[in-house]
């Protein structure tokens, strides 16, 4: 391997994320929580809807650091709050997933917490 392609591959290292079937994201971590509650607000709301006008459970505003929760009972919002958690987590650590990886992570989480 030649310098410039030494080079070439350092600095596609710092663009390159994590491809969906490579992404790996670990539980969520007491510290991890703490730090997602510490720089998002979670709002409650009784009704919730997308930037499209669809009824949705949980939404996360990476712009104003906001996390809202649609009203439901408590099993379902812990599951929301799981979801969203991740969402954070992966935009954070530079993990791009889609919702059915994440969705499978949520339930996996959830199984070791209350289950």
């Amino acid at each position: 391997m030649d310098r410039r392609q030494f080079f070439a591959g350092i600095a596609g290292l710092a663009t390159a994320r994590p491809k969906v079937s490579e992404a790996k994201t670990p539980d969520l971590t007491l510290a991890d929580t703490i730090d997602i509650l510490t720089d998002y607000e979670v709002v409650h709301k009784a009704k919730l809807f997308d930037s499209k006008g669809q009824a949705s459970w949980g939404i996360t505003d990476y712009m104003s650091r906001s996390i809202q929760l649609a009203d439901c009972d408590r099993t379902q919002k812990r599951l929301i709050v799981i979801h969203e958690f991740l969402h954070v987590y992966n935009r954070l650590h530079g993990i791009e997933q889609d919702e059915e990886i994440i969705d499978k992570k949520v339930h996996e989480i959830y199984k070791k917490l209350y289950e």
